[in-house]
């Protein structure tokens, strides 16, 4: 892993990830359980929480630690979100206490698997559902094998957050006791791609040649032009994303198209290398891994970290020499904001994919 080689190469791959003609499909992952493909998260999150008959006046239990964008599906079907704390290793916090509600959402937060047996537990006592949201996940693996996403009774996908596509979200129905209450049927529109993504497109191809300047380029100018825009240069969800989402759930007619040029076995393996290089380089700068140690079966979203305020230009500045960036994350719902433990706030992630 200290061949210079190797680590400009799987930096490379963040800006041109690998692309062949392999024939992937997603139901190759989800086995028995019936697939209804939408264009975001956001859509499998509410049609899931739809057919699980969630509705005005539910509750709905989530992780405090969430991005407020996922919180819309619950307002949009007049429900009720209730936070449940997470620690330090993103894992549910005083499962018993919670209060009775009709689903709870458990997250595989950057694609590392979330212990389940607490939720399943709570599940037992109160009857509850659970929502396994693997929008981060995407091909991993728990310790027994099973594929994350296909552990609750309805598993949530974003694909566009791991591959180089356009759009598109998957659902999993994974309890077959519960298939009769939904409408697995997939719609699917036509998505012209945007100036800016052929643009990002043209960039990627150059890559192979031109090495990842040409799109450090690109982000740099495309950022300038934003602030001079808006004021900022790296764009946030507005507040009402929190309640509302977007129009148009319908999948990408391409997506299975996209699906079928993804390389598998090498987009694995390159994030699971950048995870362990970075892990080993930035250990004795003093960064403290959200999760270090990286499992069988796990394919990282990217590698999260714990910085100080005073780490945080250090490590920037280590990053951009290797062509890398890092971001906090999530931007927390409102409710949670204003009382959430300082380290919440303290989360960056690097980015495995442009």
């Amino acid at each position: 892993m200290d061949d210079s080689i190797n680590i400009r190469q799987l930096v490379r791959q963040v800006y041109a990830p690998p692309r062949t003609h392999s024939g992937w499909r997603f139901e190759m992952l989800a086995g028995d359980s019936p697939v209804r493909y939408l264009r975001l998260g956001r859509h499998a999150l509410f049609h899931g929480l739809k057919g699980l008959d969630v509705g005005p006046g539910d509750e709905v239990l989530m992780p405090a630690f969430i991005c407020k964008e996922l919180v819309a599906p619950v307002h949009a079907l007049g429900a009720k979100p209730v936070y449940y704390a997470v620690n330090a290793q993103l894992g549910i916090s005083q499962i018993g206490a919670l209060p009775v509600a009709k689903a709870i959402v458990a997250v595989n937060f950057f694609g590392f698997p979330q212990d389940l047996a607490p939720f399943r537990q709570y599940c037992e006592r109160t009857g509850a559902f659970l929502v396994e949201d693997n929008a981060h996940g995407l091909f991993g693996r728990d310790s027994e094998g099973r594929y994350l996403g296909t552990r609750g009774d309805v598993g949530i996908f974003s694909p566009r957050k791991s591959l180089d596509v356009l759009g598109g979200a998957a659902l999993l129905v994974n309890n077959p006791l519960l298939v009769p209450r939904f409408d697995m049927a997939t719609e699917v529109a036509a998505y012209p791609a945007p100036l800016s993504r052929k643009i990002k497109a043209l960039v990627r191809a150059s890559v192979q040649f031109a090495g990842i300047a040409p799109a450090r380029l690109f982000i740099e100018i495309s950022r300038l032009a934003r602030r001079l825009r808006t004021g900022r240069a790296i764009p946030v969800s507005p507040p009402e994303s929190e309640f509302e989402l977007p129009t148009g759930d319908r999948a990408p007619d391409d997506l299975a198209v996209q699906f079928a040029q993804t390389d598998v076995a090498e987009e694995i393996s390159r994030r699971r290398k950048l995870y362990q290089w970075l892990h080993e380089s930035m250990t004795p700068l003093g960064v403290q891994a959200v999760f270090g140690e990286l499992p069988d079966g796990v394919v990282p979203y990217g590698y999260p970290m714990r910085l100080d305020e005073d780490q945080v230009p250090i490590v920037k500045r280590w990053l951009a020499n290797h062509g890398l960036e890092c971001f906090t994350w999530p931007d927390l719902p409102a409710e949670v904001a204003p009382q959430a433990p300082a380290w919440y706030r303290q989360i960056w992630n690097v980015q495995f994919l442009w």
